[in-house]
Order: structure tokens, then sequence, then C-alpha cells
């Protein structure tokens, strides 16, 4: 036979060729070992570790943005497809994959970057930790209904958050 004739090797996929494994004038006979890996990059998976004690405010189909060390200053966004189904005793985190569109590739595998939940975020009041007395079951705390005129409000509260704790119930914006 002649030496240098090329050979075609039809893909069964269209898309980006990510690695080759075979180098000029290999010779080949285990024809179900990989040549190359190819890759439909038009969409691309982003994989999160959420933690456990956030992983109820995510579902299935939500927004979120994606901010990529790659392109700072730019948000993509993304929606998530999965949620899995255990917790790592680790790290005490879940994964969550969420699709989004890389219709200009600039996206790529084991790219690094930070997500932010923002589809069900909604606006609560925030008080001061020593605000908040708790005592005989109930959460309260004293709210000013004129000059140096007090009363007492039962809430829900929320995790706290440094010194701030989040209201949930009881409480408007402003009170």
């Amino acid at each position: 036979g002649t030496f240098g004739q090329k050979v075609a090797v039809p893909a069964s996929i269209s898309g980006k060729i990510l690695d080759i494994s075979v180098a000029p004038g290999e010779y080949r006979n285990d024809t179900n070992a990989a040549v190359m890996t190819i890759a439909d990059l038009s969409t691309v998976w982003v994989s999160s570790d959420v933690p456990e004690s956030q992983i109820r405010f995510i579902n299935p189909g939500e927004r979120i943005d994606v901010a990529l060390t790659a392109y700072p200053g730019e948000t993509f966004h993304a929606r998530v497809t999965r949620i899995a189904d255990t917790v790592d005793p680790q790290t005490r985190t879940i994964k969550v994959h969420a699709e989004i569109n890389n219709p200009e590739g600039r996206l790529r595998p084991e790219m690094y970057g930070t997500i932010k939940h923002t589809e069900s975020m909604r606006k609560v009041p925030v008080v001061p930790v020593g605000a908040v007395l708790e005592g005989d079951g109930d959460t309260t705390v004293w709210v000013e209904r004129g000059p140096g005129h007090f009363q007492p409000v039962k809430v829900q509260t929320g995790e706290r958050t440094g010194s701030q704790i989040p209201v949930l119930r009881g409480l408007a914006t402003g009170d």
C-alpha cells in the first residue's frame, strides 16, 4: 500500500473536536477505540454545589444567573434542569445542573464561575438580631407606632445572616 493517503472518518454527531487521541502515522487495529472526542457545545451544562440549607429555594425549570471568571461583568442566564437526589456527605451540598445556550461557542467545558438564584427571590424586612425577643413560644419585635409609643408585634423570622435577621411574617417594609 501507499503511505500518506487520507482516510475519511465520519462522525456520528456534528460539533467541536475537544480531544484527538491519535498521532500521524499511528496504526490502529482496535476499531472500537476512540480516535477523537466531539461535542455539541451549542448548549452547555452548568453544575453547581448548593448548600443543603439553601436547596429548598431551588426548583427545576427556574432561571439562574451565571457569572464566569472568563467574562467578568457579564451575566449569562440558565434554566435548572436537574437537582441531584443525594447530598455529598463531605461538603453537605447537593448538585444542581442547569442548561445554558451557547450559540457563539464562548462557553467551554470546565470554566469556573458562580451562580445566583434570582427567580423566586422576594423582598422581606430585616431587623437587627437584638431587636428580636423570644419567649413563651412567641417571637416578637417592638414597633414604634408614634413618638415614644411602642407596640409588641408577633413575627416569624428566617435564617440569621450576620447581625441581621429577616422577618418573614408580621412586619411590612417600613414598620
